[in-house]
């Protein structure tokens, strides 16, 4: 805890957190802090899990260098820092909820992060939901995301617990069985925004969410192969990254300059460290 103590001095002196306006969850980043100077670490992880119970996964994957890091005054407070040991620490340690739930007949339609967080939030006031899911608890985050970009074994264990009390469906809810859906008094939709841009069709030209799918299920046939990768966001990051390890000869092809990509600092760092080559400023791709 001496780093989150370190971290937490350097906002004693700031009068305009804007790091709380930029946090798309608003965190209470000086509130949280002060608790921390105080040394009142568990309030100050109770007001983190408030907006955000799965604070060990956000720590890691959101964008703070255009979030919260990227608009701090002294441009050296790190809060992802104190996010990601506060709820480390709390979550391996304990994930409780109460033992009696009442049924009140909510469903929530999508159990990715979204979903999950609502699901953990009902189950702690002591409710039970019900979760209508496809696929498998935790979305994109289990699916997709490469195991050498965040260790998935907290958020697994967190995701029995919850599997555990609340009622899981797995099934696909359609406008075709909507009736599945008639005995509850809330539903609620979390079903995310996977959405991809399949511009380019052909039998050569995959989707970049699908080929980290199979290559999380060991199901990838893309070995020893000449590549190219479209777009440089954080998703094709991952998706070159991926591929260069199945010994594949991987060029990332993006139609700006590598400063107006999307991509955080630290994944173009990794591409670089990798020798992953980015050929840029391609306005036209045929």
């Amino acid at each position: 805890m001496k780093e989150v103590l370190n971290i937490a001095r350097k906002c004693r002196s700031c009068l305009k957190a804007k790091c709380q306006q930029a946090c798309p969850l608003s965190q209470n980043i000086p509130l949280i802090t002060k608790l921390i100077n105080n040394n009142d670490i568990v309030e100050a992880y109770n007001i983190l899990s408030m907006h955000n119970p799965f604070g060990y996964v956000t720590s890691i994957l959101c964008n703070h260098e255009k979030q919260c890091a990227g608009n701090c005054l002294f441009k050296e407070v790190d809060f992802y820092h104190i996010e990601n040991k506060l709820s480390t620490l709390y979550f391996s340690q304990t994930i409780t909820y109460p033992s009696t739930l009442e049924d009140k007949k909510i469903a929530i339609i999508g159990g990715g992060i979204a979903g999950l967080t609502l699901a953990h939030s009902l189950l702690k006031q002591g409710i039970k939901p019900t979760i209508y899911e496809k696929n498998q608890l935790g979305g994109v985050i289990i699916s997709a995301i490469p195991e050498f970009r965040f260790d998935k074994t907290l958020f697994k264990q967190h995701i029995k617990e919850i599997e555990k009390r609340a009622n899981v469906i797995y099934q696909e809810v359609t406008l075709e069985n909507l009736n599945v859906l008639n005995n509850y008094e809330h539903v609620i939709f979390t079903t995310g925004a996977e959405i991809e841009n399949r511009a380019l069709s052909s039998n050569n030209v995959l989707q970049g969410i699908e080929v980290l799918k199979s290559i999380n299920n060991n199901a990838c046939t893309l070995t020893n192969k000449k590549l190219a990768v479209i777009g440089l966001g954080n998703t094709a990051c991952d998706v070159a990254r991926s591929l260069a390890r199945l010994h594949n000869d991987v060029k990332i092809i993006y139609r700006r300059d590598v400063a107006s990509s999307p991509a955080t600092l630290k994944e173009l760092s990794a591409l670089k460290e990798e020798n992953i080559a980015i050929k840029e400023a391609m306005e036209k791709l045929c």
